[in-house]
């Protein structure tokens, strides 16, 4: 696929995937919503079905990442004039809403009760099958979208099966092939593909694991990444957060951010072997994150080196002026691995494993793993002033997509 993105490309990603629906449909003789039903459960009721002469999309959407990606494809729909329908999961109900906001993604359907304290994974999951199953009536035109790999996701995509539903997957085909790292998605994301009726894959990369699992070349397509949409539609609304202060004026930044609960037990470690170099021209920023373990980590590092600084959770427009303006990402995000690769800021991946591998191959990004020692060398590295190895990790590429042209596309 071509790297070059024009500003209509995001406008037609839904409309291929229906495209490629209709025509999949038309080839193999099914109506419109009989795909699902017939390819994996043999043949349907024709009274159970609708005509799919309008279908309606249903987006399911409850966590920060997942508003981010989704937002350029809602927009599109909308001024496409496609009949959308978006369901607010109430996965991560703090988190979740500044971002809506800057996107002003309106919820037609907001689910209620989700979301509980000291909640399991499993009973969150189980939660969410139920509510989702409760508050959504069966619709035979309804066509079901979900994006990557998170518990919201995964529950209304078995919904969708238990129905006879049509799927579609977006950001099909991320792995890491180890299923604990990161923990759920990377089960969540296998459990989706086993599920989906069409696989939109973000790269060539993605869709190549997708076809060496055996799915059918024709329920994949490749689309690019609505993340990189995203942060590009985004950057002229970027703000500068106020509560971000320099501490020498000229000094530059380094943007960390940490939360998976898979590094609960290294955030020390990692703040330490931050803490312990010896710069005074770099302040490492770092948001607290809502996750009670990092948020401890995060204020006792702070609390005790003085180029560690600690600021007030971020909103996406704050976000994406901390990755313009740092000259270096710290981070267990996956999107942040995605979104720094658009400004050109080279990435340290604090993770075992990376689904994001294509940033790993282009040189802009470096995994850790569980090694905070790895971690202070190669920081030291970077931070000597006009350091060579980042400024050759600095380059601007599109390992995620960049700018692709509209017939590619469609």
């Amino acid at each position: 696929m071509s790297h070059k993105r024009n500003k209509s490309v995001y406008v037609i990603v839904l409309l291929a995937v229906s495209i490629l629906y209709l025509n999949f449909c038309a080839i193999n003789d099914l109506k419109p919503g009989n795909l699902y039903a017939t390819t994996r459960h043999g043949s349907s009721s024709p009274s159970d079905r609708g005509d799919g002469i309008n279908p309606r999309y249903v987006i399911f959407c409850g966590t920060r990442p997942e508003i981010i990606k989704v937002a350029p494809v809602i927009m599109a729909m909308k001024t496409s004039g496609m009949n959308v329908h978006v369901v607010f999961t109430g996965q991560h109900p703090d988190i979740a809403t500044p971002f809506r906001k800057f996107w002003d993604i309106p919820f037609d359907t907001i689910l209620r009760g989700v979301f509980q304290s000291d909640q399991t994974i499993s009973s969150l999951v189980g939660s969410l099958i139920s509510i989702i199953e409760k508050t959504i009536p069966k619709n035979s035109n309804d066509i079901w979208i979900v994006q990557g790999d998170t518990s919201s996701g995964l529950a209304a995509g078995l919904v969708a099966f238990f129905r006879s539903t049509p799927l579609i997957h977006l950001e099909a085909g991320l792995r890491t092939f180890d299923h604990s790292s990161p923990f759920p998605e990377e089960v969540n994301r296998h459990t989706l593909s086993l599920v989906a009726s069409l696989h939109v894959a973000p790269s060539e990369l993605s869709e190549a694991r997708l076809l060496a699992e055996g799915v059918e070349p024709d329920r994949v397509v490749v689309y690019g990444n609505t993340g990189i949409d995203a942060a590009r539609l985004a950057e002229k609304n970027i703000v500068s957060p106020n509560n971000v202060k320099i501490q020498q004026g000229n000094n530059r930044m380094v943007f960390v951010t940490m939360h998976r609960r898979e590094n609960a037990d290294r955030f020390e470690s990692f703040y330490n072997a931050i803490g312990g170099l010896e710069v005074s021209d770099v302040d490492f920023v770092v948001p607290v994150h809502p996750n009670p373990a990092a948020t401890k980590a995060a204020e006792a590092a702070c609390a005790k080196f003085s180029h560690i600084q600690c600021v007030p959770p971020m909103g996406y427009g704050e976000t994406q002026w901390m990755l313009k303006k740092s000259m270096l990402v710290l981070t267990d995000s996956g999107g942040l691995q995605e979104e720094a690769t658009w400004y050109g800021r080279p990435v340290l991946v604090l993770r075992d494993a990376t689904e994001r591998t294509e940033a790993i191959n282009a040189g802009s990004s470096v995994l850790i793993g569980n090694d905070p020692v790895k971690l202070k060398s190669l920081l030291a590295d970077l931070c000597i002033p006009n350091s060579k190895i980042l400024k050759d990790m600095s380059i601007k590429s599109y390992p995620f997509g960049g700018e692709a042209d509209e017939a590619t596309i469609l």
